[in-house]
């Protein structure tokens, strides 16, 4: 498998001249972990993570007293609102790891492991067209089948049947989570995510299983129903 086969292709970015107080927003709006940085051309030139956050709250040349903060009331103090209003590119790693869309999930393993890092972005020349995440590789793990003994047809196109079924579902207009994602393995796909209800979730095998190509269904999504206005998963 390639990280184009587990990749998420819906990647947020954020420019290297936005203040870090906008990108943090971004951050932990988005769910992530972590942001690509980009350059005016859109050309990858870094990563910001939480760990670079902490870091240079603690240690970086604008720290400042993290508990005081905390615990103070009133105004921000001034080398707060200082490190707020720097930039990213002050701020991310980089240079940033990368990986293409061709390049091996054990090859994306390993420069975790190496690197100690959740994700990866992964480019097509030098632009961002999707991030792998330590989940989407255990995802992989877990998607190998037994089911699929037989040689594959030929004509089976993984990538294609991933981002077919990905559209198929998601013109249902069904809520699903921010966890769901769609792995196919010699045309045998796998359905990962949370689910409102069990008819939501036949309605996502049931679409899936229309899509040409698809020669069997493993469902490993969960029905989860959501609570209050905010929409969050119990």
């Amino acid at each position: 498998m390639r990280a184009r086969d587990v990749m998420s292709g819906e990647v947020a970015t954020v420019a290297e001249n936005v203040t870090l107080l906008d990108a943090l927003k971004m951050l932990i709006n988005g769910g992530a972990s972590a942001l690509p940085v980009v350059d005016g051309k859109g050309a990858l030139v870094g990563v910001l993570t939480e760990y670079d956050v902490i870091q240079h709250v603690l240690d970086g040349e604008r720290a400042f007293d993290l508990q005081a903060h905390l615990e103070a009331h009133g105004a921000l103090p001034e080398i707060y609102a200082r490190a707020l209003a720097a930039p990213v590119s002050s701020l991310m790693t980089k240079p940033a790891l990368s990986a293409t869309e061709d390049t091996r999930l054990k090859d994306v393993a390993d420069m975790m492991v190496k690197h100690r890092v959740h994700c990866i972005p992964v480019v097509r020349d030098t632009e961002v067209v999707g991030m792998v995440r330590r989940v989407d590789l255990v995802r992989a793990l877990l998607s190998r089948t037994e089911a699929a003994a037989a040689p594959p047809p030929a004509e089976v196109d993984d990538e294609k049947l991933r981002r077919d079924v990905v559209a198929a579902i998601r013109r249902l207009g069904l809520p699903i989570s921010g966890g769901f994602d769609v792995v196919a393995r010699h045309g045998i796909v796998h359905l990962w995510g949370n689910a409102y209800t069990e008819d939501d979730h036949r309605s996502y095998q049931a679409a899936a299983a229309k899509v040409r190509g698809v020669r069997e269904i493993a469902s490993h999504m969960q029905v989860r129903a959501m609570r209050g206005a905010a929409g969050a998963w119990r």
